[in-house]
């Protein structure tokens, strides 16, 4: 298995310092990156996906994939303010966002728009709407 973390060029480590999970309270100690995270949760879909019986055919990368991605709203400003001390400094310096969408929602849509885009006729928004 290849070792995506530590073949990152430093221009891309960046991104390591974005968060998804956080410590409690002011423990920053406990911060876990997008990236770590996105990797556990798509090997844990990846070891799991034989057992389950899935109710649509859907190819196992494309769901591993889909897995992976599904906090990508997390990368927002308005995500990463919920804890200023985490705040990753590829952003500058900490400016309290206006508020936004939560992140599920901004990544539904970073997901979803441009499907909309590219295949208006084939899906619905309202049809998979929370």
């Amino acid at each position: 298995m290849i070792d995506l973390v530590s073949n990152l060029s430093t221009n891309h480590t960046d991104m390591l310092a974005f968060w998804a999970k956080s410590g409690h309270g002011d423990d920053t100690a406990e911060m876990h990156s997008i990236a770590h995270h996105s990797l556990d949760v798509a090997a844990a879909a990846a070891t799991l996906l034989p057992e389950l019986r899935l109710p649509a055919r859907i190819e196992s990368q494309t769901l591993v994939a889909l897995v992976a991605l599904h906090d990508i709203g997390k990368f927002t400003r308005t995500f990463q303010a919920n804890v200023p001390a985490l705040w990753p400094s590829s952003l500058g310096p900490f400016v309290p966002p206006p508020a936004g969408n939560p992140h599920d929602a901004t990544g539904y849509a970073l997901l979803v728009d441009p499907l909309l885009t590219r295949h208006p006729n084939r899906y619905h928004a309202s049809d998979h709407a929370a």
